[in-house]
């Protein structure tokens, strides 16, 4: 008790009441100083909020001794959240001005697709400037040093069902004399779950006075590695720099199998300067990029060009790709060469066509207008050259084209194609010069309205040895045979020589059999020398019209040579065999021995071949004394005999049958009377033991 008696006594009056004071005084200090900061985030908070044009929110707010402030845990909207801003301030009089901005560990995350609206600009510079947010002035006509420390930055495009999303680590933005330079980390770009590419170190200097565009841009540490299918690629060093308006490019890249890759160019960004001289305008300047290709391999584009008839899973590109533009106009040049490809198209052939070497040169221009020209390009094989050139207006669909075959060397042709186009004339040794045009003018709105030219000039081949898998001269007098299916399914060889059972010299057929099957399958056969141009031309626009092989116009010489010596397989390859050996067959068998081959070899129904197999299998008699009706019932099967063969004939079959009858009488092979209508039971059709 004397103890707290001596200790309050210590203490006077005032010094009590000074004491007491303090204690009071304090707390109301710290809640003034607390409403005050309130105060201060909230106003700070709404001003950044109506500059932003979005809401701002700070978790705190404290005074620097530079002088300046910093705002702690500061968010703006779901975009950008920024762990601590550093404003440096100098005063003018009473008003502060803003003397620097220092962003540490930023963190941007943008939605392109959400937000395409709202341009990042418009996240930094805000959307409404208010009276109370003009407090912090800067001078006018330059921005503030801004700099970025450790920042992140995520960027999300939706591409219909997957994003494509962009990820950077430790981005830095720093000011510098003339600018601002730009670093970044790790950074990547995927594709939905896909990795597109990889970059380790990026950096390219930025002028703020011509809107942050870059100056210069490297590739500082590390690679790019672009992962996505097809194709893989890693770039080993990039370099950029901007001249004016114009930006030089340099990039060094390696592609699969050790091959390399260099891009160089320039790029105008201002609108071209027009010199003007007495004769013309000449433009001054023009943007151009140029690739090198050297040994590059293109096993990763395999998987997409294996789906278009392309093997390159050991093929190698070589050579220079340049792209130019001048205002709206564009133009593409390429010279390449692709060795060891091959082709797998079934269209083109039943096996893999190997490609050695293929050369292409392409020149393609693009106009202001919009049109398409292809100017003077090539595709070269080692032996042949393919030359072509056309247009494509987009705006009227119309697309011609010209391909010409230069004068060559007849054996020169032959062996320049590749072997396993053509196996069938392997052997055959030619003499003279070959050379042809090809030129297309459509409409694709009405493409069968389309005009087709075809000429071979010159064309003065002669054969010296005859291919041994082609040997038209076995036809004249001796016995062929031919490969046919059987109802079953199954094959075998069947004999066409005069001991065969079912074979018909010419003389003994039905002249109106002959007649029939003239009229329907080759019109023209007497006047042409195995090929009708006129309905190869109609089958061709026909065929593009339909963008797929519906019709092949093969004469009779055509079909003999196919049933002989090749399959009915519709492939270029076939055609090519075909054409050759049927320009033989021509010149050494006579039409009579054509045709007799053909009527004696067509197809008629299931496993049912040649006329008198027909004429027995339908009407129980031989094609020797076959009516005209039905001699041209007979030639209506051929076009799918496998189908009709076994149809019933009705009131438009019958239509089809009267239409070839007067065809006959037009052509002079049947007097008028015989052109009338009939029923089917005038056909005298055999019933088979299936309709019994």
């Amino acid at each position: 008790m004397q103890r707290r008696a001596q200790a309050g006594a210590f203490l006077r009056p005032r010094e009590q009441l000074w004491l007491l004071c303090t204690l009071i005084a304090i707390p109301s200090v710290l809640w003034g100083m607390w409403q005050v900061q309130r105060f201060t985030l909230s106003r700070t908070s709404a001003a950044l909020s109506r500059a932003a044009g979005r809401p701002v929110t700070i978790e705190s707010i404290s005074a620097t001794l530079e002088p300046g402030i910093a705002l702690h845990g500061l968010r703006v909207g779901s975009e950008l959240h920024v762990e601590r801003a550093d404003a440096v301030l100098e005063f003018a009089g009473l008003r502060p001005q803003l003397k620097g901005l220092r962003l540490t560990r930023p963190q941007l995350t943008f939605d392109l697709e959400k937000d395409r609206r709202r341009s990042t600009t418009s996240l930094l510079q805000g959307g409404q400037v208010g009276r109370r947010t003009r407090f912090l002035k800067r001078q006018p006509g330059r921005l503030p040093p801004i700099s970025i420390h450790e920042g992140r930055v995520e960027l999300k495009w939706k591409l219909g069902d997957v994003s494509l999303d962009l990820h950077s680590d430790d981005v830095h933005l720093l000011p510098q004399d003339d600018g601002y330079r730009f670093v970044t980390g790790k950074s990547d770009l995927r594709l939905g779950s896909m990795l597109l590419a990889e970059l380790q170190s990026f950096a390219a200097d930025l002028d703020p006075e011509h809107g942050f565009k870059p100056t210069r841009a490297a590739l500082l540490a590390g690679e790019v590695r672009l992962a996505t299918y097809p194709l893989a690629l890693r770039v080993l060093k990039a370099h950029a720099s901007r001249q004016g308006n114009t930006i030089e490019l340099q990039l060094h890249a390696r592609a699969p199998g050790s091959g390399k890759i260099t891009l160089s160019g320039q790029i105008v960004e201002a609108p071209h300067a027009m010199a003007s001289t007495e004769m013309h305008t000449i433009p001054r300047a023009r943007d151009v990029l140029r690739a090198s290709l050297e040994d590059v391999s293109l096993q990763s584009l395999a998987p997409l060009l294996s789906s278009m008839g392309v093997d390159v899973q050991k093929a190698k590109l070589l050579g220079t790709l340049t792209l130019s533009r001048m205002g709206k106009e564009l133009q593409l040049d390429a010279d390449l060469q692709i060795e060891g490809s091959a082709l797998l198209h079934r269209r083109l052939a039943p096996h893999a066509v190997p490609l050695p070497r293929l050369k292409l040169e392409l020149h393609l221009l693009r106009s202001p207008e919009g049109t398409w020209t292809l100017m003077d390009s090539r595709v070269a094989l080692p032996k042949l050259a393919l030359y072509a050139k056309g247009s494509f207006t987009p705006r009227t669909r119309r697309l011609s084209l010209a391909l010409r075959l230069p004068p060559t060397g007849c054996q020169t042709t032959l062996t320049g194609l590749p072997e396993a186009l053509v196996p069938s004339l392997r052997g055959m040794h030619l003499r003279g010069e070959f050379g042809a045009t090809l030129d297309i003018d459509v409409d694709l709105a009405d493409i069968k309205a389309g005009t087709v030219g075809f000429d071979l000039t010159p064309f003065t081949c002669k054969v010296l040895v005859d291919s041994p898998g082609a040997a038209v001269k076995k036809l004249i007098r001796g016995a062929p045979s031919q490969w046919i299916r059987l109802a079953d399914g199954g094959r075998r060889q069947r004999q066409l020589g005069r001991r065969s059972r079912d074979f018909l010299p010419l003389h003994r057929i039905s002249r109106h059999v002959r007649a029939a099957f003239v009229v329907a399958e080759d019109t023209h056969f007497y006047q042409h020398h195995g090929f009708a141009l006129r309905q190869i031309k109609r089958a061709l626009l026909h065929n593009l019209a339909q963008r797929r092989v519906e019709r092949g116009a093969s004469t009779i010489s055509q079909q003999v040579v196919k049933n002989l010596f090749l399959n009915h397989e519709r492939s270029v390859s076939r055609k090519l065999q075909e054409a050759v050996i049927t320009w033989r067959l021509e010149q050494l068998t006579s039409k009579g021995r054509i045709l007799e081959l053909y009527l004696n070899l067509v197809e008629m129904g299931p496993g049912i071949y040649g006329v008198e197999q027909a004429a027995r299998h339908y009407f129980g008699k031989s094609a020797t004394a076959l009516t005209p009706l039905q001699a041209v019932h007979l030639a209506a099967l051929t076009p799918s005999p496998r189908r009709l063969g076994v149809a019933t004939p009705d009131a438009a079959w019958m239509k089809r049958l009267q239409m070839l009858l007067r065809m006959m009488w037009r052509s002079g092979y049947l007097a008028p009377s015989r052109v009338r209508r009939y029923r089917p039971s005038a056909l005298g059709l055999v019933k088979r033991a299936s309709e019994k």
